[in-house]
């Protein structure tokens, strides 16, 4: 039977495969979204694990056939099946729900699922009668126990240490495997970014090894090869950056977080049978606490960013924020004294809870044939860079449910951490920083006067090139240029985005990014610019 997929095209599949398709668990994938609420950033960013788990089986076939690795076909046909059934023990909305407190695993649902358990978990939650159970076909009626258990083996590399075929599992759950390298060109594709179309030549490159502890993959130790690794490394970092990590995504997930804390630990195992929108229709219906929060995330009324501390903060302040997103005791301490201090109700303030890492040790890919090394032998100081933009990534924010919110938050974590972060809510930047503001034009009458009056032709209604200010103060583009530049920096000296700039068609325009501020401004320079 073939397939039609939109990212490969045709992908044909053999009869016992599509048998697995129709089963309970693989149609519910079709109703949970590969990248949860990213969605909401990303409009196209719909697609499901359902097509996701097509994409690997089709992508282990590509590796075994176009790597020229030479299996049994029984061993085929079981990794084919181990990469359709992968993601079946996945909850809704993973990577929120793996962040709480007393939730299983998704190995443990992959076991009752292939085990013949789960059956009665879908009739004991009342999803279906007894009778309805009967009629629907599962993974376990489809598999022989001999099958259901080596995919167990496989899906699950802890479930049975001393298993003889586990060197299979490294091509779906490896550094790099037939599941990142679906999810990264998928995920690219559906978001409409670039970043997906990595070197493929990566498919041509894993090899098939004996050591002696037994068999293992490697990659070929071709310059093609390593290139086409740093390559799709790369392209999953862009990913991270633009669209997994992207702010709005995380606060989003935020939300989710504090809709699914209490209603889920008495509800869990509906994680594990539902879809996501129906997840979020019983949420709505039985519980007023995510009631309200599913309301808003439905129509997009996200919280805001109040405070962030990221990798370019002081290292006292990272290592606060580390402490308070990792530790229970003292993100609810935290968050209490915000409360306490600020007297904005709980339900007004997250955090976001992205404790994942998003680096994998890939310096220890294995490289070569004969005697296999790892990649940080050749490749160590490409690693090291990578690393660092992966690291990047990481931050602490704390979110407002409104803007006018943010300036209290703002300012009791600017007490909290010692440090002012790396974000400045627009509707706080005036009050805060007014004796800052004066500070600034005070250095610039010191030492360069001159350049108030180019201070001056700024406003936040609209754009100004340097042009148009130097004919209307007939002076250079380049003297005007300096100048701007010159008060930008001071600005940002202090800490204070004010000045914006942006070229456009080789023209570099400049305005004023907050009003309010800028009123200042012009109240403090008016004498000097007559």
């Amino acid at each position: 039977m073939e397939i039609r997929d939109a990212v490969y095209g045709d992908i044909e599949l053999l009869p016992a495969e599509v048998k697995l398709l129709d089963t309970f668990e693989m149609q519910r994938l079709r109703k949970v979204r590969t990248l949860a609420l990213v969605h909401l950033v990303y409009p196209t960013a719909v697609h499901t694990r359902f097509d996701h788990s097509i994409g690997v089986r089709y992508c282990v076939q590509q590796i075994i056939e176009r790597s020229h690795i030479d299996l049994p076909k029984e061993e085929k046909e079981l990794l084919f099946k181990a990469a359709l059934l992968h993601d079946i023990g996945h909850p809704c909305f993973s990577h929120v729900t793996e962040e709480l407190e007393g939730i299983p695993k998704h190995t443990k649902f992959v076991e009752l699922m292939l085990l013949g358990k789960y059956k009665d978990v879908v009739v004991h939650n009342n999803i279906l009668t007894e009778s309805e159970a009967h009629k629907t076909t599962f993974v376990a009626n489809v598999l022989n126990n001999t099958e259901a258990s080596e995919i167990l083996r496989l899906i699950d590399k802890k479930y049975d240490e001393n298993f003889n075929k586990k060197y299979l599992a490294e091509l779906i759950d490896g550094y790099i495997d037939a599941d990142s390298l679906d999810y990264v060109r998928r995920d690219g594709y559906f978001l409409g970014l670039p970043y997906g179309n990595f070197d493929d030549r990566i498919l041509s490159s894993f090899r098939l090894v004996q050591t002696a502890t037994g068999k293992q993959f490697t990659f070929s130790e071709k310059k093609d090869s390593l290139a086409s690794i740093m390559t799709f490394l790369r392209a999953r970092f862009e990913l991270f950056r633009a669209a997994y990590r992207h702010h709005a995504a995380e606060i989003a997930d935020a939300m989710l977080h504090y809709a699914l804390e209490a209603w889920a630990r008495d509800n869990s195992d509906l994680l594990f049978i539902l879809g996501d929108d129906e997840l979020l229709s019983r949420m709505v219906s039985e519980s007023e606490k995510a009631r309200k929060m599913i309301l808003r995330l439905q129509s997009r009324q996200l919280y805001k960013r109040a405070f962030v501390i990221n990798k370019k903060s002081s290292p006292s302040s990272i290592t606060k924020a580390e402490a308070i997103k990792n530790i229970s005791k003292e993100r609810i301490d935290f968050i209490q004294k915000l409360i306490n201090e600020t007297k904005i109700r709980s339900e007004d303030i997250l955090i976001n809870h992205s404790r994942r890492l998003v680096w994998k040790d890939y310096g220890k890919i294995s490289i070569g044939t004969e005697k296999p090394y790892e990649l940080k032998d050749v490749a160590r100081s490409e690693l090291d860079i990578l690393k660092d933009l992966y690291d990047t990534i990481w931050n602490f924010s704390v979110y407002a449910s409104e803007p006018s919110l943010s300036a209290k938050i703002f300012e009791v974590c600017t007490k909290i951490f010692g440090h002012k972060g790396e974000f400045q809510p627009k509707t706080i930047i005036a009050p805060i920083f007014y004796d800052t503001v004066s500070q600034v034009i005070a250095d610039i009458i010191k030492e360069k006067k001159a350049s108030l009056k180019i201070l001056n032709q700024l406003n936040s209604e609209r754009k100004i090139s340097s042009d148009d200010i130097g004919d209307i103060l007939s002076i250079s583009r380049s003297t005007a240029s300096h100048y701007l530049t010159y008060i930008e920096k001071k600005f940002k000296e202090r800490g204070i985005d004010l000045i914006k700039s942006k070229r456009i068609n080789y023209r570099k325009f400049w305005w004023i990014g907050d009003s309010a501020v800028f009123e200042r401004v012009k109240g403090e320079i008016k004498d000097y610019v007559l």
